[in-house]
């Protein structure tokens, strides 16, 4: 499974993005929803996240 090298670009990506992009992503959806980021829940919110760095990291993939 590791020797896949698609794999590993989409791992290093979605885990890349989930530490860059916490702050930035939480306040795109929050403008997106328009309520306030202290009405969403912090499960909610790593979900939201994880679900925005999952699509950019297979966007990416697809295009390398």
């Amino acid at each position: 499974m590791l020797n896949n090298p698609r794999l590993l670009y989409f791992i290093a990506a979605d885990v890349g993005l989930m530490h860059a992009n916490v702050d930035a992503g939480l306040v795109r959806y929050d403008i997106l929803m328009t309520q306030s980021v202290a009405q969403i829940s912090m499960v909610q919110k790593m979900k939201i996240v994880k679900i925005m760095a999952s699509f950019a990291g297979a966007v990416y993939c697809s295009a390398v």
